[in-house]
């Protein structure tokens, strides 16, 4: 899993207008429990794409993230 999240950091550098890699390195954040990045790039996510903030409700990668703190 962490080989995939460095590919999706460098991804989102490179593509910084694209909200599926925002949302996909979210999820890899929140499933490795850095919750906080992961709500930062889900933020980034949603500007891009509102969409995803529906597909992000029901996305069990953001299950931590729904969890009372």
């Amino acid at each position: 899993m962490q080989a995939g999240l460095e590919a999706l950091v460098q991804a989102a550098m490179r593509f910084p207008e694209e909200a599926r890699i925002f949302y996909r390195l979210a999820s890899y954040q929140a499933q490795l429990g850095s919750l906080d990045a992961a709500r930062g790039r889900l933020a980034d996510a949603v500007r891009l794409d509102p969409v995803l903030r529906e597909m992000a409700r029901d996305d069990p990668g953001f299950a931590s993230l729904r969890q009372p703190a």
